[in-house]
C-alpha cells in the first residue's frame, strides 16, 4: 500500500514543494517518452502535427505582427488576434528572432509548470499513487506538447484564467480577489477571444461584477491600445480584417477536409458522419449537441464553489461549441481531469472518466496512429472532452440522486 501523501491538514510549505517535485517528475517524464518513442528530435516534431518546424506560430505571424507595429495598418498573414496581443509581444521583438525564440520558450515553460502545480494545490493529492498517476498524464499531455511545438499561447492563458478562478472563488475569495479574476479574464479576453466564456461563467454563477469587470477590461485593451498605436480608421479596420479571417476559418471547418486536425465536436462529427449523411449536416447536429452540453455545464457552474471544478466546466466549453478548437486549445485538460477526480463527491463514473480522458489525451495514445493526421481526424481528444463531459454532467446527477435518496 502507497504512503498517504501530504493531506490538505498538512503544513503548507510540505505539500507545495510535494506539489512542485511531482509536477517536476512529470515534466521529466513527459520529455524521457517523448524521446523514447520519437526518435530523434526531429521524428518528434513530424509526429506531432503536419508542418516539420517547432514555433512556426511564434516565430511566424506572433513574432512579425509584433515587429509590424506600430507602422502595420493591417495583420500579417495568419494574425487572427487583437491588436492588444501583438503590442504586448512588441518587447519581445526588439529582441530579435533568436531572442524573442529563447524569452517567448521561457515564458511557456514556466506558464506550463505553473499549471502543473497549481492544480496540486489546489486540490492537493491524498496519497503518492495519485500524484504519480497526475504526473505521468500531465507530464505527457498532447495539448501541452503541441502547444510548446507551436509556440501558441493557450498554455499562458489556461494557467491565467486558472489563476483567475483560483483568486476569485471559494471561502476565502475577498472583493480584491473578485477583481483580480475579472481584470485577469478580461486580459486573456482581450488576447485571445475564446477566454469569454469564462465571463460567462462568472455570470451563470451570479458573480455578475465579475463578468463586467471581465468585459470591460477586454473592451478596453482591444480598443484603447489600438486607437493610440494605430489610429480609430486602421484600427477599426484591422480588427474587421482579423474577423472575417476568423470567420472563414470558422467556415473552412466545414470546407475544407472538414476542419481535419480541429478537435471541436461539430468538425469531428463532420468527420466522423460526413461520409454517411453529408459534412454540413453532421456538422449542424455535432454542433447542436455541443451547445447542448456546453449548456447542461454552465447551469451547473450555479452549484459550483470550488474553483478547480468551475475550471473543469468552463475548459471544456470551447471544444463543444467554437470551431476551430485545435489540440493545443485543450491545455487545460489534464487539469480539468485532476479537478474532476480529487473534486468532493466524485464517484467511480466521474473519477472513470478523468482518468479515461487524462488518458486519451496523452502522448502514449498519439503514438498509437501512423502520422498526425490519422491522429487529428480521429478526434480521440474530441472523446477525451466528450468522456469528461459525461463524467461531470453524470456526478450532478448521481449526487442529485443520493440527497434525494437521504431526504
Amino acid at each position: 500500500m502507497s504512503a498517504p501523501a501530504p493531506t490538505p491538514g498538512a503544513p503548507r510549505g510540505r505539500r507545495r514543494s510535494t506539489s512542485a517535485i511531482a509536477a517536476l517528475l512529470g515534466l521529466l517524464g513527459g520529455l524521457l517518452f517523448a524521446v523514447w518513442v520519437y526518435p530523434p528530435a526531429p521524428a518528434l516534431w513530424q509526429r506531432l502535427d503536419f508542418n516539420g518546424a517547432p514555433f512556426e506560430d511564434f516565430i511566424g505571424p506572433y513574432f512579425e505582427m509584433a515587429q509590424a507595429l506600430p507602422g502595420a495598418t493591417t495583420p500579417v498573414p495568419g494574425y487572427q488576434y487583437p491588436a492588444f496581443f501583438a503590442l504586448l509581444l512588441w518587447p519581445l521583438a526588439q529582441l530579435g528572432p533568436r531572442g524573442a525564440s529563447h524569452a517567448w520558450l521561457a515564458l511557456e515553460l514556466a506558464a506550463t509548470a505553473w499549471l502543473f502545480v497549481l492544480p496540486l494545490w489546489l486540490a492537493p493529492a491524498r496519497r503518492y499513487a495519485e500524484l504519480a498517476a497526475y504526473g505521468a498524464l500531465a507530464g505527457t499531455a498532447l495539448p501541452i506538447v503541441h502547444n510548446l511545438y507551436w509556440g501558441q499561447v493557450s498554455v499562458p492563458l489556461a494557467a491565467a484564467l486558472l489563476t483567475a478562478l483560483a483568486l476569485g472563488m471559494g471561502r476565502r475569495a475577498s472583493r480584491r480577489g473578485r477583481l483580480l479574476e475579472g481584470t485577469l479574464i478580461g486580459c486573456a479576453t482581450a488576447i485571445k477571444l475564446t477566454p469569454a466564456l469564462f465571463a460567462l461563467g462568472a455570470w451563470m454563477r451570479g458573480e455578475r461584477r465579475v463578468a463586467v469587470i471581465a468585459g470591460v477590461t477586454a473592451v478596453a485593451l482591444v480598443v484603447l491600445p489600438a486607437l493610440l498605436v494605430l489610429g480609430p480608421a486602421d484600427a477599426w479596420a484591422f480588427h474587421v480584417e482579423v474577423c472575417e479571417r476568423l470567420s472563414g476559418l470558422a467556415r473552412r471547418v466545414v470546407d475544407v477536409e472538414q476542419g481535419r486536425g480541429s478537435q471541436d465536436l461539430g468538425a469531428a462529427s463532420a468527420r466522423w458522419w460526413g461520409a454517411w449523411c453529408g459534412p454540413l449536416p453532421a456538422f449542424v447536429v455535432g454542433r447542436a449537441f455541443g451547445l447542448a452540453l456546453a449548456l447542461g455545464l454552465l447551469l451547473r457552474l450555479r452549484e459550483i464553489h470550488e474553483p478547480g471544478l468551475a475550471f473543469a466546466h468552463l475548459v471544456l466549453l470551447a471544444p463543444l461549441c467554437v470551431a476551430p478548437t485545435w489540440p493545443h486549445g485543450l491545455a487545460g485538460l489534464p487539469a480539468a481531469a485532476w479537478f474532476v477526480w480529487r473534486a468532493e463527491g466524485s464517484g467511480s463514473v466521474a473519477r472513470g472518466a478523468a482518468f479515461v480522458a487524462g488518458g486519451l489525451a496523452s502522448l502514449p495514445v498519439h503514438a498509437l496512429f501512423a502520422n498526425p493526421e490519422s491522429y487529428a481526424r480521429s478526434g480521440v481528444l474530441t472523446v477525451a472532452v466528450l468522456v469528461l463531459a459525461a463524467g461531470l454532467l453524470l456526478k450532478g446527477e448521481a449526487r442529485g440522486a443520493e440527497a434525494n435518496g437521504g431526504a
